[in-house]
């Protein structure tokens, strides 16, 4: 299952990046998100327990992050991978591109499910464009709303 949303955000790349990448903020900041909890595996590692709501439902996953910055090779991109729930396996990368109208955001999902009985089609219906999209279009609507108004209040203030 291969899945994209975009959004274009009329704001500076680094007010963008800190917002997509801060996602301890993201309760605060988004309406529909319940949760996010940093926690140690045994390993040491540390991954993210988060919640959302898609409209009445919650939806729960653990995931790691990695943040690429601008300066960095490959960046600016930031990176997930799911490693429990059912969405266990998806990698997830929020990628940022300088266009005229502003930084297109661009939330790519891969998710190849190993689940023996049912896969392929019902995964890409139900995961995907259910579950999936519907959160991520959230997110980048309520990224999109909140950094344009802070950039707004920066640009009042100058």
């Amino acid at each position: 299952m291969y899945s994209e949303n975009r959004i274009t955000i009329d704001a500076p790349l680094p007010l963008i990046l800190a917002a997509s990448a801060n996602i301890g903020d993201w309760p605060h900041i988004l309406s529909h998100y319940r949760y996010v909890r940093r926690e140690l595996w045994p390993d040491g590692r540390p991954v993210f327990a988060m919640s959302a709501w898609r409209n009445f439902w919650p939806v729960n996953w653990t995931s790691t992050q990695e943040v690429i910055l601008p300066d960095q090779p490959g960046g600016p991109l930031v990176r997930y991978k799911h490693v429990a729930g059912i969405t266990r396996g998806m990698d997830v990368e929020w990628s940022f591109t300088p266009t005229k109208q502003g930084i297109l955001v661009r939330i790519s999902h891969d998710f190849h499910p190993s689940w023996p009985i049912i896969g392929g089609w019902p995964a890409q219906l139900v995961v995907g464009h259910i579950f999936v999209e519907n959160v991520a279009a959230k997110t980048l609507l309520g990224i999109k709303r909140y950094v344009e108004r802070k950039y707004a209040a920066m640009q009042y203030e100058v």
